[in-house]
Formats: structure tokens, sequence, C-alpha cells
């Protein structure tokens, strides 16, 4: 991607949609870290493992949707 020519804002605007839900997974991974925190966790290994599993399947989720994410916690997490 080349944001040479655009505004920030619409260069910022372009990322956010072509890696919507790594965004929106890394976001949610932070709240609940500091949610976490205000109780008293382990506090950087906590983060670096929220945030790097919502990263982690926000990628997942860029590339192929539900049906790959899905695909991948079957192959992780059998029955």
């Amino acid at each position: 991607m080349e944001f040479n020519n655009q505004k920030p804002q619409s260069a910022f605007a372009e990322f956010i949609r072509a890696h919507r839900w790594t965004v929106t997974l890394v976001v949610i991974g932070l709240i609940v870290c500091v949610l976490l925190m205000t109780i008293r966790f382990w506090w950087t290994l906590l983060i670096c493992a929220v945030v790097g599993i919502c990263f982690f399947l926000g990628r997942l989720m860029d590339k192929g949707g539900w049906d790959m994410a899905r695909a991948f916690l079957d192959r992780v997490l059998p029955k």
C-alpha cells in the first residue's frame, strides 16, 4: 500500500479497512488487559499473550474470514 498522495486521515482509514479484524481484536485485547491489570495479574506477560493472540487471530480473519480462523482453531483445539 502506498499512502504518499493521501491525507493522513484517509491513509489511516484505509489501513483500518484493510486490517479490520487485526485492529479490532488488538483493541479488544488491550481493553481486556487494562481491566485485568486493575485486579493485579502478571501484567507484562498477560499483555503480551493477549495482544499476541488477538493479533494472530485478527490476521487470520483479515486473510480468510471466519472460515480460516475456525479451521485453524479446529486444528489447534480438536474435539
